[in-house]
């Protein structure tokens, strides 16, 4: 074989090594894009003592809470692909730092389609809506009885019972309480929810779910034996970052107990 023949062949080699190398790019975005469009899953982030969590149900996002700082930034990058940068609904339970802070950082890597809260303005807020203004996505305050419908997927928002437009000496009590339900699952969202919550309001047996997640601030501020026993939830789960397993989540797994849940 002369060196013509030789570099004629190296040439084809190389051009198979780059047909095969494009090929598998695109196998790898496509394997991507189906396993997290077709697959349905509930993530809970690690965003320390704050709290965030994630609903992937078919094709769509659901974020509620993005927690403070950046943390719901890197935890995204752990369960999306990076091609991937688009998030449909974020739900805010309350504008409080440990629940709407991240969200800031969101926006950021992000694109979002629609921004639900509970109607509440503080100076946080107020820096969250410049961004939400200037990237021009909508956000839209929701109260008891407004629902959200994504195929067989429901949101029902228990509570606030009134959109508070005032800043709120006492926010928890204003603080979304969201009820999803699938042909799978349901899960409470509980957020930062208060006992004066629980007591007031009524058809809990309604808000029954598999899963409750709850704010690791629950033993001081809520978790009733009547609220526990209503929901009567298989599985609890609350966020409460790298050991601190402390007297809070102690306290809340004593009220668990207490009700057998």
């Amino acid at each position: 074989m002369n060196t013509r023949d030789k570099k004629k062949e190296n040439s084809v080699l190389v051009m198979w090594i780059l047909i095969l190398f494009i090929a598998n790019i695109i196998v790898f975005s496509f394997l991507v894009f189906y396993n997290l469009g077709n697959q349905n899953a509930l993530y809970f982030f690690n965003v320390g003592r704050a709290d965030s969590s994630m609903i992937l149900h078919n094709n769509a996002r659901f974020i509620i809470d993005t927690g403070n700082k950046n943390n719901i930034v890197s935890s995204l990058e752990k369960v999306m692909s990076p091609l991937s940068k688009y998030i449909d609904v974020v739900i805010v339970s309350s504008p409080s730092i440990n629940y709407s802070e991240g969200l800031l950082s969101l926006l950021k890597y992000y694109r979002v389609g629609v921004v639900l809260y509970n109607g509440e303005q503080n100076s946080l807020w107020d820096r969250i809506k410049i961004e939400l203004k200037r990237k021009n996505i909508p956000y839209i305050a929701l109260k008891r009885g407004d629902t959200i419908t994504y195929k067989d997927a429901v949101f029902n928002i228990l509570w606030p019972d009134k959109i508070s437009k005032k800043s709120s000496s006492s926010s928890r009590d204003y603080s979304m309480l969201i009820h999803f339900c699938d042909d799978f699952e349901c899960v409470l969202y509980a957020g930062g929810i208060t006992n004066k919550t629980e007591d007031i309001i009524d058809g809990l047996d309604k808000a029954k779910s598999y899963i409750l997640n709850i704010s690791n601030s629950s033993s001081k501020y809520s978790l009733s034996s009547r609220f526990l026993k209503d929901i009567s939830p298989e599985i609890v789960i609350t966020e409460a970052g790298k050991n601190n397993y402390d007297k809070l989540i102690k306290d809340i797994l004593y009220k668990i107990s207490l009700t057998k849940v």
